[in-house]
């Protein structure tokens, strides 16, 4: 931990001796050691703006654009504390789906849409941002009065911002990487308009700071930090969330700075939550041992509430109030950090993440187009999957071959380019039960392209211990985005293949599912089949 909070960069060497990173590249991305002191001094500035902005009226919300580290910490904000009275309420777009951001219902008269990007090139940020901003220059004569920015110093968002005279630029520090970026800008900029004491924050986040700085044994961040690194190496490398309700938002932030921080190299620590419970046995596989002999699991209380499980964590502590999650914030930031010290890998890049970048950017262009192998078909959904050497005549004959094939995986993520929505997001946590159900291994759900920052580095660097059931949909409405020569349909479907493509190429075991018409009927009828008996 002393090494730690001096910046030692020989506490990522094997990263640079395995991995080839240099130590300029670990050492430019320490700034968030410093962050709380460093928002301390812009902090008073902050909430000032911040009270103006909600006393003038002008404005009901706020519309975060933004992905991963760039709106994560955010939204956890928005869910722990809510919208303080006379206070803006947040609203964080991070899709391309067409039919989810028709859904979004906003007025943009009474908007402050918060643009959030580090390096100010995020494809769907950018796009999203030139649509919204061509629907408001339709709406009001001044639209940088509506427009608020948080990025890099001199990056292709801050020349953007100034050139259009955006009501305020957040130039944030840019040695602090979008990941660990919560108690930064990125988090705390739209915390503040949501009327989130941050002085009360950032004082009991301190404090915690200050308390945990010890090389004793007794440490909780080493004890966190040791549970994840020592226990990946051992073969454990699922981690398990266990948050009472009012934190639950936070697994998600969790997620990201775990998995993309560590998933490289053929390494990685995959959190799960939300995890539905299963009979191994049921259709005649005994798997179980994949879910206990490869994970830890930590608890996480709030206040004197319990829940189901917390006597059984590997870990567990309590947050004294709502307060207190600027320390949780940095607790896993900190704990993340040193785990990947003691997996010998470099936390603070993604390597992986950008050749689904390009492969997508081949597929939007139009310059390549992937193949698929159709396995089955029905009037609800058809299946491709390359492990299959001819069609299947049943539903249940599918998902018989696709386990087969994932022989040996210990976990199965299912990766849906659908719209987030809560009727959605109910039949494909019942589906994913059905998963669990049928193969009996570790479950995780994740919705495109939000997870290619976040779990989507695991899945390519990781362990090769992962396979994938990626859903799309056949019909799509297009939604056109200003200045580009695709719409978002064509984004959104680009990003799916990309990711196919750059899966299969990795070898994983891996299959597509894409929805026919009524996409909640499709989800219904798939999640029957998945309990259909083995062979029939």
């Amino acid at each position: 931990m002393t090494r730690l909070w001096q910046k030692d960069l020989s506490l990522w060497h094997q990263a640079e001796v395995d991995g080839g990173c240099s130590s300029d590249s670990i050492a430019n991305r320490l700034g968030w050691l410093d962050a709380v002191e460093w928002m301390e001094e812009h902090v008073g500035t902050l909430g000032d703006w911040a009270r103006q902005v909600a006393e003038s009226g002008q404005f009901d919300q706020v519309i975060l654009l933004g992905m991963g580290g760039s709106s994560l910490a955010a939204e956890v904000f928005s869910a722990v504390f809510g919208s303080q009275s006379g206070y803006l309420r947040l609203q964080v777009v991070d899709t391309t789906s067409p039919a989810q951001i028709n859904a979004l219902d906003v007025d943009l008269g009474r908007s402050l849409i918060m643009v959030a990007s580090k390096s100010g090139g995020t494809v769907e940020t950018a796009d999203l941002f030139a649509y919204f901003h061509s629907r408001l220059q339709a709406q009001v004569n001044r639209p940088g009065d509506h427009l608020v920015a948080i990025t890099d110093q001199d990056s292709r968002l801050h020349r953007q911002a100034i050139d259009m005279n955006f009501t305020r630029v957040f130039v944030n520090p840019s040695d602090i990487g979008g990941r660990y970026a919560a108690l930064s800008y990125f988090g705390l900029a739209p915390a503040a308009l949501m009327g989130v004491d941050l002085n009360r924050l950032l004082a009991q986040t301190r404090a915690f700071s200050a308390s945990c700085r010890s090389d004793d044994a007794s440490n909780p961040v080493l004890q966190l930090a040791r549970l994840m690194g020592n226990g990946a190496i051992a073969g454990k490398p699922v981690l398990e969330l266990r948050l009472a309700r009012p934190l639950q938002s936070l697994a998600v932030w969790i997620e990201q700075l775990v998995a993309e921080s560590t998933g490289k190299d053929a390494q990685g620590i995959l959190p799960v939550y939300d995890e539905p419970g299963i009979d191994a046995l049921e259709h005649g596989y005994n798997r179980s041992e994949h879910r206990s002999e490869h994970r830890a699991s930590v608890y996480v209380g709030l206040g004197d509430a319990s829940q189901e499980g917390q006597t059984t964590a590997d870990m567990q502590w309590q947050l004294g109030d709502r307060y207190d999650l600027g320390r949780e914030f940095l607790r896993w930031e900190m704990a993340t950090a040193l785990a990947a010290s003691i997996m010998g890998i470099n936390p603070f890049d993604q390597p992986d993440v950008e050749q689904a970048k390009q492969q997508t950017r081949a597929f939007v262009a139009g310059r390549e187009a992937h193949a698929f192998s159709r396995l089955f078909e029905n009037q609800h959904y058809a299946v491709y999957a390359d492990c299959a050497d001819d069609h299947a005549a049943t539903a249940a004959a599918v998902f018989d071959h696709f386990r087969d094939a994932a022989d040996g995986a210990w976990y199965l993520a299912v990766l849906a380019y659908l719209p987030n929505f809560d009727a959605v997001n109910d039949r494909l946590q019942a589906l994913r039960r059905g998963l669990a159900q049928r193969f009996a291994l570790t479950t995780t759900l994740g919705y495109g392209p939000r997870y290619l920052h976040s779990t989507g580095q695991l899945h390519k660097g990781g362990p090769a211990g992962g396979c994938f059931i990626q859903i799309t949909e056949q019909d799509m409405d297009d939604i056109a985005i200003p200045g580009r020569e695709y719409g978002f349909a064509d984004l959104h479907r680009a990003q799916a293949d990309g990711d196919y493509a750059v899966l299969q190429r990795k070898g994983r075991p891996l299959m597509r599912i894409t929805l026919k018409g009524d996409r909640l009927g499709a989800l219904d009828k798939l999640a029957t089949h998945l309990t259909a008996k083995r062979g029939t």
